[in-house]
């Protein structure tokens, strides 16, 4: 899956800073695992790579004021469609890995992946990310929020992993390991997952994964946060719903090529679902607003 992975294990710092670096990290500097819910502050890059490993007396976030504090540093790098293509590129992830492991045929066909709008959706469905991690450090058992799958290659250190579903048979069930480096774990819609960290550092890379199976599941969430009947809290543009709609129809036959179920034969416009107050809210959003486009305070070098 990634090629080269000593050399992640051995140059992990320098090659994040030189890969991205004006990139800006979600940096969880008390863990995610804290029944507080510690919120994320916006980092720099190799800020962010520099506190992740810092000793505790040169710690720029200290300790937190209050609640529940549960040890460990973890950082979430959202990736774009252009820094998915700049690590392939680069020889850092193998480009003719298994066809499962490359789903974006969707994407390709209904958005165009230079976009702002394609770029948009990768950052606030957190659609791709790279996860580093201290010893400790971890996620809070939840299910993802569009209904999808996806699979997570652990390229350093080993990650314990606790996630429960339901099989096709209605079968309820748990499953507990560790991925250990160059392995990859997937788990299905629906799916509940929590993890935690075993060594210092542990590194994910994690792709969304898009079927016929789960496509219609995802495609209704997004009709519901951009018709507000059913927001997520995305913030998306109406240029981005606009272009969803037409990955909708894209999907629709792409399932009926395939002899998939799609439950109905209309497919419905969010404008038409809309207010005309809410079609106003998102037309003032642009594709290019996001978290990590400067508005919002960063912590720098």
């Amino acid at each position: 899956m990634m090629k080269g992975d000593e050399a992640w294990k051995h140059t992990w710092e320098e090659k994040m800073e030189q890969l991205f670096p004006e990139a800006v990290t979600d940096f969880y500097p008390f863990n995610m695992l804290s029944e507080s819910r510690q919120a994320p502050y916006l980092t720099r890059l190799p800020k962010g790579v520099k506190e992740l490993l810092a000793p505790q007396k040169s710690y720029h976030f200290g300790y937190p004021k209050d609640g529940d504090f549960v040890e460990g540093r973890y950082m979430h790098l959202q990736l774009s469609p252009a820094m998915w293509a700049q690590i392939e590129e680069g020889g850092d992830m193998l480009k003719d890995r298994h066809p499962f492991l490359r789903s974006d045929e969707w994407l390709e066909n209904c958005m165009d992946m230079d976009s702002d709008v394609a770029e948009e959706w990768h950052l606030k469905t957190h659609w791709k990310i790279i996860l580093t991690g201290t010893r400790g450090a971890g996620m809070f058992n939840h299910s993802d929020a569009l209904l999808t799958s996806s699979w997570h290659a652990t390229v350093m250190g080993r990650k314990w992993w606790y996630v429960c579903g339901r099989h096709s048979d209605g079968r309820q069930v748990c499953y507990e390991d560790v991925a250990e480096e160059g392995e990859i774990l997937y788990y299905p819609r629906r799916w509940h997952h929590e993890t935690q960290c075993l060594e210092t550092p542990t590194m994910t890379l994690t792709d969304t994964v898009a079927h016929v199976g789960n496509a219609e599941g995802i495609m209704m969430k997004t009709l519901g946060e951009c018709t507000g009947r059913a927001p997520l809290n995305f913030d998306f543009s109406s240029q981005l719903c606009d272009r969803l709609h037409e990955c909708t129809k894209w999907w629709q036959a792409k399932a009926k090529e395939e002899g998939v179920a799609w439950r109905g034969e209309d497919i419905e416009s969010w404008r038409e679902s809309s207010t005309a107050e809410h079609i106003k809210k998102l037309e003032a959003v642009r594709p290019e607003h996001n978290n990590y486009d400067g508005r919002n305070y960063i912590t720098e070098l």
